[in-house]
């Protein structure tokens, strides 16, 4: 069986434990490690070796269901990068009040990795349906919510692996 051996904790910016970091997407291009640190309001991608050696920052695009957030890492598309990604909106009128969107973008496919395109609408919405009996769910379970974390292309399209209300995958 599988068993880690080790871990690390990159500190960078407020990843130091005393802060709430997440959405990072990690990658590797031409052998070296990469991660978007944000997408909002501007991208930000850092070049990782164990220590920051560059931090490559570009214009983030807007999109109408909220900023742009994590993801699934980029993956060569038609000369590109794309990758899927989720944003939020509290835009409800009753609890929840956020809702949860996925997208898909593409990105120029070298540094800065530059965002080219996003979907006009979200491919995917976060809804209160899911798998689990009312009485099954977690203390953690919330409506609404989805956020992709991997993507295969198929024949017939892509094949995405999601987040659901915080409780499924």
């Amino acid at each position: 069986g599988s068993e880690l051996k080790e871990s690390l904790r990159p500190v960078y910016r407020n990843n130091d434990g005393a802060h709430m970091e997440k959405n990072w997407v990690w990658f590797e291009h031409n052998e070296c490690i990469y991660f978007i640190y944000q997408c909002h309001p501007q991208q930000i991608i850092v070049r990782w070796s164990g220590q920051l050696e560059e931090e490559l920052t570009t214009e983030a695009p807007s999109w109408y269901y909220g900023p742009i957030k994590g993801g699934t890492p980029p993956i060569p598309y038609e000369g590109k990068l794309l990758r899927f990604f989720h944003s939020t909106l509290d835009n409800d009128m009753m609890p929840p009040r956020r809702t949860y969107f996925s997208g898909a973008l593409l990105m120029e496919p070298k540094p800065p990795f530059k965002i080219v395109a996003v979907s006009k609408r979200p491919i995917i919405t976060g809804s209160h349906v899911d798998d689990l009996k009312v009485k099954d769910r977690p203390k953690h379970w919330k409506a609404k919510v989805v956020f992709p974390a991997g993507a295969v292309q198929r024949p017939w399209g892509w094949l995405l692996s999601l987040g659901v209300n915080d409780c499924e995958i």
